[in-house]
């Protein structure tokens, strides 16, 4: 009697662990195996293909695309805060005219309430430093991305 006792309660807290626990092939599974719980920042970098929203010559062409050879993203969601870095240059289209192609590379930050931009000061020296260049209109912007 006493075995059969303690075979039943065995079998009822396996159960009840079984039950508990969350099933294996979920997002809450996944999110409890990879600890994202505890996911305080991220860093992501790629090349590829930008095209910039906004801008194209009229509203039957797409966008104007660019090449980008180096992408690095690096995201706080404590702060929240982000640094946004890339190299693209446009990709030239057939029967537009567009001066030469030349490496763009923007670096765009947030943090909290101020968004700002790194870039050289149009007409500066060629190799002059970047200097931070105030963006207040693109701090919501920059915060819904993160």
């Amino acid at each position: 009697m006493r075995g059969l006792t303690l075979v039943a309660v065995g079998a009822s807290i396996a159960l009840v662990s079984a039950a508990c626990s969350r099933p294996a092939g979920t997002l809450e599974a996944a999110e409890e195996t990879l600890g994202a719980a505890n996911v305080r920042s991220i860093e992501y970098s790629g090349t590829g293909k930008w095209f910039q929203f906004g801008q194209a010559p009229s509203p039957t062409l797409p966008w104007p695309p660019f090449d980008v050879s180096s992408f690095k993203a690096s995201i706080s969601y404590e702060t929240p805060g982000a640094r946004v870095e890339m190299v693209r240059k446009q990709t030239l289209e057939p029967l537009r005219v567009r001066p030469t192609p030349v490496d763009q590379r923007p670096i765009q930050m947030v943090n909290g309430t101020s968004a700002w931009n790194l870039a050289v000061p149009a007409g500066a020296v060629p190799g002059s430093a970047a200097v931070p260049q105030p963006q207040p209109a693109a701090v919501d912007e920059r915060l819904m991305e993160i």
